[in-house]
């Protein structure tokens, strides 16, 4: 038997061992999230997977339109989640949401993740997971509930969706949102012929109700900055 030290290739604590820190995380951590009162609005940030990438597009929205259908007032076991702002990018979504309680929320956006999930693999002809963990965040405030609105319903801006080929198109607001139900503009906004907008439900917190007006309405055509 050799008496020469070996080398432990195995075990303990050694350079470049456990899982590889991902430089871009999609995925929201894994942490409790902020406990809330029912007074406060929620925002909700959805990413999809990698092969999601192209969501803005009339048959996605068309199923989206049927799924949130389904949210307008729900009641989650004595409680009730609502979505009251929605808009749609590319690869990703988001959704300002009252709930009366955590239960409410976690029954809510598991019921919404799993049915709009069906819903678009169905109409891309895909199958298995289609979003991450969703991102929340507690608004508290009426600054950052005017901020937020803003920032939902004016994001196809941010992502420069409202300019095509060099050019900033005709329309306004954006169609994948819920902006058209929205009745905070500094200007008044007929519904088009044909369209469909997106089902949500007014809003009950005072954040979301009057609160986020204090600076008076919002301004379309604005770019909303970041969040934080």
């Amino acid at each position: 038997m050799s008496c020469e030290a070996k080398t432990l290739t195995h075990g303990g604590k050694r350079t470049g061992a456990g899982r590889k820190r991902m430089k871009y995380r999609l995925d929201a951590p894994h942490r409790s999230r902020e406990p809330f009162a029912h007074s406060m609005p929620i925002h909700i940030t959805m990413r999809g997977q990698c092969y999601i990438n192209s969501l803005r597009r009339d048959t996605i929205y068309r199923v989206l339109v049927d799924v949130l259908a389904r949210y307008r007032d729900n009641r989650f076991g004595g409680g009730s989640f609502r979505v009251i702002h929605f808009s749609l990018q590319d690869n990703h979504l988001h959704l300002i949401v009252e709930a009366t309680s955590d239960y409410a929320l976690r029954r809510g956006m598991r019921s919404f993740a799993i049915n709009s999930a069906r819903g678009i693999n169905a109409a891309i002809g895909a199958h298995g997971r289609v979003w991450f963990r969703f991102h929340s965040t507690v608004i508290k405030t009426k600054r950052y509930a005017r901020n937020c609105s803003a920032y939902v319903l004016g994001n196809w801006r941010r992502h420069h969706k409202d300019i095509v080929n060099g050019r900033t198109v005709s329309a306004i607001l954006d169609r994948f949102s819920s902006a058209i139900s929205f009745p905070g503009w500094t200007k008044r906004f007929r519904l088009p012929a044909g369209y469909q907008p997106v089902p949500v439900s007014s809003p009950t917190t005072s954040l979301l109700r009057t609160g986020w007006a204090f600076d008076g309405p919002l301004d379309p055509h604005q770019m909303p900055g970041p969040l934080w």
